[in-house]
């Protein structure tokens, strides 16, 4: 196994002990476990000078990153001090700590955010004054300072610096501002970004990409055609961003006084490294890209990125009118039937039930059909788990702008653009999505889905959410009687 020393995991391997050893060595054991502090100890090196050198290497990797001195810092204030046109108010101040975390790793100023978020009316009062004071007499409080803590990134070789993660750890009264400003700012911004981004938006996820090219797919295997799909994926993109141009975009979406906030939360981000069992690393202003670990720095990150993307639909030569844009974050397909880059989708279900065989102890050669094993088991199929997700979500798009990827897809599925399919029909979303219709028999229901006016009569059915979920139970129920007809056989 790799790295298999350092996988083991300490609680169970004590806990596989206890069944082993006596009691004292039990004792024994655990004391050694537990407190075991680490250094690194490079050739020629003492271990706190070792400790140090690294640290040091990964600080700079970072200053580096986060710190261009041939770009001017941002100044916290413009113009005259003056209230806020509409100030802060207790209320909001209220909300924002109630939306705090519980839980999580403390800033600079080591204040859990639990003690302000339980605190009394009174605490409340107390911070939306000091808040309202920053921009009233441009009075720094000092709040934007952050430690920086490093996490290896998913899927990425260990070792190289590259492969970290920068996550800012931020003073807890940092974390309320940004927290109101995104309250005051969400209808603008959910204006301004377009229908195709899902990403950090309410009512979106990455199901809308997932839906969007299944539906896709499906009409490949209709019609015989091809699709082409070009995908960016930025590279560090939060650590990108010119808070320069971000103000600049923002200026023309949201209102002075979100603007002031803004620019208060983006200037004097003073950083420090900080590794396990080390001192901070000498602190350093950033001014490249905003803090991993702000709530508010994935909506910038989408405005910031949406700014570029109008520029790109402007040129006719790579975006055309039969161009269907997917993004998520800054991941962004733009998917045609005319470009020259081919992609090919191969798209597998595959229904897991080692689990279940893994607890009833039965094993190959023993074999136990399915529906027997559920029913042994009195667990649900999870073909029916799958189907009721399945409904819940297809009403979930239904509800949706009619501009949403998802339901562009759905539409360009119904428009013919190539020659029919011959041979036997795929397993795609739409012949699954087909088929469950047909299965139910109650006549108060659609049992088609085969044109845009079928899709536009379940759209109408969606928009109330008590019909939807009838027709929902209908299609479920007679999935259920289908598995109960099968479980009947398999027993005789």
């Amino acid at each position: 196994m790799y790295s298999a020393f350092e996988t083991i995991d300490r609680h169970l391997l004590l806990n596989i002990l206890k069944n082993i050893i006596r009691e004292d060595e039990q004792c024994i054991i655990r004391y050694l476990l537990n407190n075991s502090e680490l250094s690194i100890k490079l050739k020629g090196s003492s271990k706190t000078e070792s400790f140090q050198r690294i640290q040091s290497f990964i600080g700079k990797h970072f200053k580096d990153k986060l710190r261009d001195d041939q770009i001017n810092d941002l100044e916290p204030f413009q113009g005259d001090a003056g209230d806020l046109n509409n100030p802060i108010t207790t209320n909001e101040v209220e909300k924002a700590l109630a939306r705090l975390n519980n839980n999580r790793a403390c800033g600079e100023d080591g204040t859990p955010g639990e003690l302000i978020k339980y605190g009394s009316d009174t605490l409340a009062k107390v911070i939306c004054n000091i808040l309202n004071r920053v921009f009233s007499e441009h009075e720094d409080i000092n709040i934007n300072g952050g430690k920086v803590i490093t996490l290896q990134k998913p899927g990425k070789a260990k070792g190289p610096v590259t492969n970290l993660r920068p996550i800012t750890l931020l003073n807890t009264l940092r974390k309320v501002l940004p927290l109101i400003v995104l309250n005051r700012t969400k209808h603008d911004i959910k204006e301004y970004l377009s229908p195709s981004q899902s990403g950090f938006r309410e009512g979106r996820s990455t199901s809308d990409i997932v839906w969007s090219h299944r539906w896709l797919v499906s009409k490949i295997y209709a019609e015989n055609i091809d699709f082409f799909i070009t995908g960016i994926d930025m590279s560090s993109a939060f650590d990108t961003i010119d808070r320069h141009l971000l103000l600049n975009i923002l200026k023309n979406i949201i209102r002075e006084d979100e603007e002031r906030i803004m620019r208060y939360l983006l200037n004097n981000t003073e950083l420090s490294i900080k590794l396990k069992g080390s001192s901070k690393t000498e602190s350093f202003p950033s001014n490249i890209g905003t803090p991993q670990g702000d709530s508010l720095s994935p909506v910038l990150f989408v405005v910031y990125l949406e700014h570029v993307l109008k520029n790109i639909r402007k040129i006719e030569i790579l975006y055309t009118q039969n161009t269907l844009e997917l993004a998520y974050a800054d991941d962004v397909d733009f998917v045609s039937t005319t470009d020259f880059v081919n992609v090919e989708t191969i798209q597998k279900e595959l229904a897991d039930f080692r689990q279940l065989r893994t607890i009833l102890n039965i094993k190959y050669p023993t074999i136990i059909k399915n529906n027997a094993l559920y029913h042994k088991t009195g667990e649900t199929p999870i073909s029916l788990t799958i189907l009721e997700a399945r409904w819940r979500l297809f009403g979930h798009i239904l509800r949706q702008a009619i501009n949403t990827p998802p339901n562009v897809a759905m539409t360009k599925y119904f428009k013919t653009e190539g020659s029919k399919q011959q041979g036997r029909s795929k397993t795609l979303i739409v012949t699954t999505l087909r088929r469950d219709l047909k299965s139910h028999n109650n006549d108060h229901w659609p049992t088609r889905l085969h044109s845009i006016k079928d899709l536009d009569h379940l759209r109408d059915i969606a928009q109330n959410r008590s019909d939807w979920k009838h027709l929902t139970t209908a299609i479920y129920r007679s999935a259920q009687a289908e598995t109960s007809v099968d479980v009947a056989a398999d027993e005789h």
